[in-house]
């Protein structure tokens, strides 16, 4: 007959699980994380993070540094060696750390911990942009997620839900929003940075002194199509009778995503920095990090679709520039070629579309 019970350190930790008078490791992060979490920590964030050569000891003086600054109650202390060796994940730590936090301030504490962490390694050489424009190579795309410094294990398990909205406040509230049950349909690398980027966005990126699509200072050489009968225009028009929201702009895409069958996500951020893009200082004319928010995401014909909903499209002069920078970036980030994408940018009377293949790019003066 087997005998086990809970043998606990100080300070309400667990140290061991006894079996037989013999001590056993976790042998798993689920395991160990289970283990960790005592009642004093019921229903609490916990946030594993190891210690190691790429991660030293001082991103946890920023972490502590930062939870106090925002006021945020919190507890972080070691886990013994002895409760992890042999554990895969945590086979070059020096040390783990077990970071308890109460409440629900999920996204906060998570922007700290990225900018502890951040950046995450390079796996392969950046592409140029050219390279990238010519539709047939990008690199592989840069994982972004905690998983390389860390591990998350929520106090609650989420609920599933088929429309997903998260709030982001990038000097601004931009709310990402999608249907989880269209994710399952689309491009898989599409279908994953959705998944990845509601919760693991970099959003201290978004603050960084840095290029803004929007306002970015240069030309695109886009070849425009021009449409007045576009289901765009029509889907756009139906739109006008949505009274979710204050903002007109979160009515129009509320609409697509719950009326369009193609339309994969809305306010969908990117970013590019400047160690992605090997000629990124010379293109773009700056250190980066380029940053944006795509209006709508769709997938339609087995093209991935970047488009910008624009009051008075007709008279717009820099759109087609703004749309080309969100394609470029989504590509980089999902991995998936320029020459599987569609851009546009439309109103409820005037749709205007463009390929993103070979467009060159003016800026500080020069053609690239």
């Amino acid at each position: 007959m087997r005998s086990d019970k809970l043998s606990r350190g100080g300070k309400g930790f667990p140290i061991a699980i006894v079996r037989r008078g013999c001590h056993l490791p976790a042998m798993d992060l689920t395991t160990l994380a289970t283990s960790l979490r005592t009642p004093d920590h019921e229903g609490e964030m916990l946030f594993l993070l190891p210690v190691h050569g790429l991660f030293p000891h001082r991103n946890m003086d920023f972490i502590t540094g930062e939870l106090r600054l925002m006021m945020l109650a919190h507890t972080l202390q070691p886990v013994r060696p002895d409760l992890w060796r042999g554990i895969p994940e945590l086979e070059r730590a020096r040390e783990l750390h077990a970071l308890f936090v109460p409440g629900r301030r999920t996204e906060t504490v998570r922007s700290i911990l990225k900018a502890a962490f951040w950046p995450p390694p390079m796996t392969c050489a950046p592409p140029t942009f050219a390279a990238v424009t010519g539709g047939d190579a990008v690199s592989t795309p840069l994982d972004f997620d905690l998983r390389h410094a860390g591990w998350f294990f929520p106090g609650k398990p989420a609920r599933e839900k088929r429309l997903v909205c998260r709030s982001f406040d990038h000097q601004q509230i931009y709310r990402l929003r999608f249907d989880t049950e269209r994710l399952r349909s689309v491009h898989p690398l599409l279908a994953r940075y959705v998944r990845q980027v509601v919760d693991h966005c970099p959003n201290h990126l978004f603050f960084q002194d840095g290029l803004r699509c929007s306002s970015f200072p240069g030309h695109a050489t886009a070849v425009l199509h021009h449409e007045e009968r576009h289901e765009m225009c029509k889907l756009t028009a139906d739109s006008f009778g949505v009274t979710e929201f204050k903002a007109r702009h979160e009515n129009c895409q509320y609409h697509f995503l719950t009326r369009d069958p193609f339309t994969v996500g809305v306010e969908v951020p990117v970013w590019l920095e400047a160690r992605e893009l090997e000629d990124f200082a010379e293109v773009f004319g700056g250190s980066g990090p380029l940053t944006g928010h795509i209006d709508l995401v769709r997938e339609k014909g087995g093209a991935v679709e970047v488009w910008d909903y624009k009051p008075h499209a007709r008279r717009e002069r820099h759109a087609a520039t703004q749309v080309f920078l969100y394609t470029f970036m989504l590509s980089v980030r999902t991995g998936i070629l320029l020459r599987h994408f569609r851009c546009g940018y439309f109103d409820e009377r005037d749709c205007y579309t463009f390929s993103p293949l070979g467009i060159h790019l003016f800026s500080g003066g020069q053609v690239h």
